[in-house]
C-alpha cells in the first residue's frame, strides 16, 4: 500500500453539527461527485468534534480517497 500525502482537513459547521472535509486530489477528482469529501463528527461540540476529525472521521475519509485510486 502507497502511503498518501493529504491536504490538512477543514471543519465546517453545517446542519447543527460539525463536518470534516478533505480535497479529493486532482487524480482521482472525476471519479468523485464533489471536489471534497465530508463526513459529519456527529457532534455539535466544536472540542469534542476536532477530537473526533482528526482521530477517527478524517482517517475515514484517507481510506474512502484511497479506495478511489485502487
Amino acid at each position: 500500500m502507497v502511503s498518501r500525502i493529504y491536504k490538512a482537513h477543514k471543519m465546517h459547521f453545517r446542519k447543527k453539527k460539525w463536518y470534516a472535509s478533505v480535497s479529493v486530489p486532482p487524480e482521482v477528482r472525476h471519479l468523485h461527485s464533489e471536489p471534497r469529501l465530508r463526513l459529519s463528527t456527529g457532534t455539535s461540540d466544536k472540542t469534542t468534534a476536532g477530537i473526533l476529525a482528526r482521530d477517527k472521521v478524517v482517517p475515514l475519509i484517507h481510506r474512502r480517497i484511497d479506495a478511489l485510486f485502487d
